[in-house]
């Protein structure tokens, strides 16, 4: 009877044990985010392509673009950032520095992406937040150290009203899965530089050629 009552309870120990690891894998595999990627793309003619995929709360680079080769397996520092350095084939170096993000919007929703933040050349600061994908075929990408462009950010225009213009720099073209970074206009980037937006209006006498105007954006936001 004792012999018998004892591997009853052996017998539920081990349900029970048993549940707790079924549970515990569950609740990890629930906890575990999925594999995610995302592109960066350096230089005029977009030449260094560098794909991150982060998994199980590691980043992993790969320089040369492709899973085929090995990457680079990266720890969070204390703030939670990647940090590493690429060089594009003409040696012009970048510091890099990832961060994986979400915010809960206003409706309720919850945006997930990669906020990357790069030190061009070593001398000023270029940022994008990349959405991530688990696809890495299908993963955006964002353009660094790209030929340097005035976006408007301006959307209405009023002939005979003054308007203030609002406009960023961007790093190269948007084109399909890739996008333009943003200068960092705050962050070591030379005070006394500042853009020239050419502005073109249509002239009243559609006869006439169009107006063209010059302005100097010194003010920053």
């Amino acid at each position: 009877m004792k012999l018998r009552r004892r591997l009853v309870l052996l017998g539920m120990a081990v349900v029970v044990l048993a549940a707790g690891v079924i549970g515990g894998l569950y609740a990890y595999h629930a906890l575990t985010p999925p594999t995610e990627y995302c592109r960066l793309v350096f230089g005029p003619e977009s030449q260094t392509s560098v794909l991150l995929k982060l998994y199980r709360w590691k980043l992993y680079v790969y320089r040369s673009g492709s899973l085929e080769e090995a990457g680079v397996r990266l720890d969070p520092n204390h703030e939670g950032r990647f940090l590493f350095d690429v060089t594009e084939p003409d040696g012009t170096q970048h510091e890099v520095r990832v961060l994986r993000s979400a915010t809960i919007e206003l409706d309720g929703s919850r945006l997930d992406y990669f906020s990357v933040d790069v030190k061009v050349k070593r001398r000023f600061w270029e940022y994008d937040i990349i959405p991530p994908s688990t696809d890495p075929s299908e993963a955006e990408a964002s353009h660094f150290n790209g030929p340097l462009l005035l976006q408007s950010r301006t959307k209405e225009w009023i002939r005979d009203r003054s308007k203030e213009i609002v406009a960023v720099i961007g790093s190269g073209v948007e084109r399909e899965k890739l996008r333009p970074a943003v200068v960092d206009c705050e962050r070591d980037f030379p005070k006394d530089m500042h853009p020239v937006a050419e502005l073109e209006f249509p002239s009243r006498d559609s006869t006439q050629p169009p107006i063209k105007v010059t302005a100097e954006l010194k003010e920053r936001c």
